[in-house]
């Protein structure tokens, strides 16, 4: 029974939309637009942490 169920295919459910009293504040930030600012900031954030630790040791003498 449970197999039925699983193949009916299921309604994808979307964000919603910037309300229009917040239209003065620009565009609303969704979530997959969220994702990629974040992987975005974590990669430079990553690539400014390696040559920091690379110097450290030349840092403490």
């Amino acid at each position: 029974m449970s197999s039925l169920k699983n193949a009916i295919p299921r309604r994808a459910h979307k964000e919603r939309a910037q309300p229009h009293s917040r239209k003065k504040f620009g565009l609303l930030e969704k979530h997959k637009d969220y994702v990629v600012r974040a992987k975005a900031y974590h990669q430079k954030e990553e690539t400014l942490r390696v040559p920091f630790r690379f110097l450290l040791p030349f840092l403490l003498v």
